[in-house]
């Protein structure tokens, strides 16, 4: 595929994906902060999911949720000058709550896998 045409498909889909998500009504009950729903109104959450949602993203130091819930969580550090303390933490975080995953930078990867090895995370 020629990459002009490529590009102008990309923009296309992009513009349409923009127009359904900008006409979409929040969903009933849930508040319309649309991005950092976990730490501004974390019971939004399991709305949320009984509507299909399968993952979610917590930053580093992100609220804990119900244990129920965390199967739902990437918990995620990717700031480039983040410290083997953090990730450390980040991992401690992860097992302790039974997040799905922790998203980390390529560096930290090895580490992670080490330190979360036979913790489900």
């Amino acid at each position: 595929m020629d990459s002009r045409v490529r590009e102008r498909l990309i923009r296309e889909i992009t513009a349409d994906i923009l127009r359904r998500v900008q006409a979409a009504e929040p969903l009933k009950g849930t508040c319309e902060c649309r991005t950092d729903c976990l730490t501004k109104c974390p019971s939004s959450l399991r709305q949320l999911v009984d509507c299909g949602a399968e993952r979610f993203g917590i930053e580093f130091g992100g609220v804990p949720v119900s244990s129920d819930l965390a199967k739902y969580i990437d918990h995620t550090l990717l700031k480039p000058e983040a410290t083997e303390p953090q990730v450390r933490q980040l991992c401690k975080e992860a097992a302790q709550y039974r997040f799905a995953t922790v998203c980390v930078n390529p560096t930290w990867v090895r580490l992670c896998a080490q330190i979360l090895a036979g913790t489900g995370v």
